[in-house]
């Protein structure tokens, strides 16, 4: 979460929690992560940078997999 905190869900596959979380605020980027939209700061072919930092100042980053590439960057162009 923004705030540094973490949730854990049990029993809930990925596909059951994209059809909870409203989907034009929350991507899917690769098998393993699901992003809301407005974390977003910028994006290159294979990463997306947050907002989020990490205690060091550093951006926090997620991997963009060739999977949901094409998606993702289409939806973050709107």
């Amino acid at each position: 979460l923004s705030n540094g905190t973490s949730i854990l869900l049990k029993n809930l596959n990925f596909e059951k929690l994209q059809q909870l979380l409203p989907r034009p605020e929350f991507l899917r980027i690769n098998k393993k992560q699901i992003v809301a939209k407005k974390i977003i700061k910028s994006y290159a072919s294979t990463k997306l940078i947050s907002t989020i930092l990490y205690h060091t100042g550093k951006e926090l980053n997620f991997n963009l997999s060739d999977s949901y590439r094409e998606l993702v960057l289409n939806m973050l162009k709107t």
